[in-house]
């Protein structure tokens, strides 16, 4: 009997747990691998020229503007255009040590405050032709954050893949054993219901896979139990033509006696029609006998009356030589 699944093996809360499982395992792949990024990428900005490699390119940039525009110190605000069009780095240019353009304030005149450079050793300056002097140019750009940035949409992108496949594998594993079952339905319904089904698990998919092998236990019980009926039914037939043979071939010959006339005396004439009459009666016996069975067809075996004896079989087949003999001495 297919028992009811309980609520920790249904399907429901086993889809729970795997996507529980799954958000767990990708948090973790996120914190493991975005540390590990950081530490990486710490070591490598450290250890590297990559901030100078990029001022160096953003100041090739600059300079090919600068060359472009014919731009001098007297209109150098107008490469607040070109500054505001790279979003990601900072300037700052200095005339004779003066601050003469701060890209943080683009619109107003540094230079009668009079700001002098720094030249603090975690900024880098470089020097920048304009069309009358050469400046010198403090560039610094966001360029580690960005780094950061891929790292971070990196670590999100992977911990998202890492969760999806979990869920899909997961999934997977249940289609895995659902085209197992059909495949198996399928081998049952071309007639081979002595493959078992596969029954793994808990939860529905289990019981529907128990419902269906214990249809096909039954089912093949059923049909074995009407193959045995058959083979009754056929044993009952043959031992049944074999009773009734007797007695009708014994009514035979009696009768063809009375129709020839073919006794001595009216006692032995009588005694013919009453073994006729209890042949018939038995006749009659055997075949309601067969009715019966073939109305009930139940699982009792029908119990027949006991064979004739040798001695009356031997008698009727002696007699039927005697009739054939006279047959022949009569022509």
């Amino acid at each position: 009997m297919t028992q009811i699944v309980s609520k920790n093996h249904s399907i429901y809360v086993q889809l729970l747990y795997l996507l529980t499982g799954a958000a767990i395992a990708a948090i973790v792949f996120f914190q493991i691998f975005y540390s590990t990024g950081n530490y990486v990428l710490d070591h490598y900005l450290e250890s590297s020229t990559y901030i100078e490699k990029q001022n160096l390119k953003y100041l090739a940039k600059m300079q090919k503007y600068v060359t472009a525009e014919h731009i001098s110190s007297s209109d150098i605000a107008q490469l607040n255009t070109w500054v505001q069009r790279q979003k990601m780095i900072y300037v700052r240019i200095y005339k004779d040590q003066i601050q003469i353009y701060d890209s943080d304030y683009p619109k107003e005149d540094v230079s009668v405050s009079e700001i002098a450079a720094g030249n603090y050793p975690w900024e880098s300056y470089y020097d920048l032709e304009l069309s009358d002097i050469t400046v010198e140019v403090m560039i610094s750009g966001s360029f580690s954050y960005q780094l950061y940035n891929w790292l971070l949409v990196a670590s999100i992108c992977l911990s998202f893949a890492v969760f999806l496949g979990i869920v899909l594998l997961g999934i997977r594993k249940k289609m895995k054993y659902i085209l197992k079952l059909s495949d198996e339905i399928a081998i049952l319904e071309g007639g081979s219901l002595d493959y078992s089904i596969t029954v793994k698990g808990k939860d529905e998919l289990a019981m529907l896979a128990e419902g269906i092998e214990n249809m096909r236990i039954a089912f093949q019980s059923l049909l074995n139990q009407e193959m045995e009926m058959m083979k009754e039914n056929q044993r009952i037939v043959t031992e049944m033509s074999h009773d009734i043979r007797t007695p009708v071939t014994a009514i035979m010959l009696y009768s063809e006696i009375l129709q020839k006339e073919q006794y001595k005396t009216e006692e032995q004439r009588k005694e013919y029609v009453k073994k006729i009459n209890k042949k018939a009666y038995r006749l009659k016996q055997l075949v309601d006998h067969l009715f019966e069975y073939a109305l009930v067809a139940g699982d009792e075996e029908i119990e027949l009356e006991e064979p004739e004896l040798f001695e009356t079989v031997f008698l009727i087949c002696f007699l039927r030589h005697v009739i054939i003999w006279n047959r022949k001495s009569l022509l």
